[in-house]
């Protein structure tokens, strides 16, 4: 059983996170493209809103100038402007028919902006589901980092565990206390998994004397205890 500790082959993390930050980037790129192509149609938006509003007018236009010559039928002293009201009538017909071509070209510009939109959100889906493959082969070779980390944490418990076993082995150890060494060993090695990736070797030790560095630790324990006599 080696004491030295044997780090496993790893994953390299860099270039699987260096895909990740890369779509990330396409992602954050396609947004930057889709709220460029958005302000557009809010001003094409704009173009037919102001032809609407044209209308909206005509339509109020049209309705006065039937009030007015009601009016002037029912009382022919009537105040109201009716050459006035024709003359902003014909003035707002004039800018609506003038903006026809303008508002022809915003509603094809719309279209043409909505059908790139949506190869964005499907360019944008696609690269969103690779981007899910490699976060989650980040996460398994990142997995796979911690296992070692925690392997190593394990085996660096070997002296100490050697330690309390020789401790445990002693001749004037008290043998009605319940040696918890072993115990502990058989705990993991039972409870981790033999092909586990955290277990370390020392987790398979069954007696204290197959534990590495165990000799050493009774050897440190003697002249411990020799030189607390002096």
């Amino acid at each position: 059983m080696p004491r030295s500790f044997v780090p496993a082959r790893l994953p390299d993390l860099a270039p699987i996170q260096a895909r990740r930050e890369q779509m990330m980037r396409m992602i954050a790129n396609l947004d930057h493209e889709r709220d460029q192509y958005g302000a557009k149609i809010a001003r094409a938006a704009k173009t037919l809103q102001d032809r609407d509003n044209r209308l909206e007018e005509i339509d109020e236009t049209k309705a006065k100038i039937t009030e007015a010559e009601a009016l002037n039928i029912i009382n022919a002293s009537s105040s109201v402007d009716l050459d006035q009201l024709k003359e902003a009538l014909s003035a707002l017909q004039e800018q609506v028919s003038a903006s026809e071509r303008d508002c022809a070209a915003a509603n094809r510009a719309i279209d043409i902006i909505r059908e790139k939109v949506d190869e964005i959100e499907s360019k944008k889906a696609t690269i969103k589901l690779r981007l899910k493959s490699a976060t989650r082969d980040w996460l398994i070779a990142r997995r796979l980092h911690r296992y070692d980390a925690i392997r190593y944490h394990f085996h660096q418990l070997y002296d100490e565990m050697a330690a309390l076993l020789a401790i445990e082995n002693h001749s004037g150890f008290d043998h009605n206390d319940t040696p918890m060494g072993l115990r502990f060993i058989e705990s993991f090695r039972s409870a981790v998994r033999f092909d586990s990736p955290i277990r370390p070797t020392w987790f398979n030790v069954v007696t204290s004397k197959e534990f590495p560095g165990f000799a050493e630790a009774c050897q440190q324990l003697a002249s411990e205890m020799a030189g607390d006599s002096l």
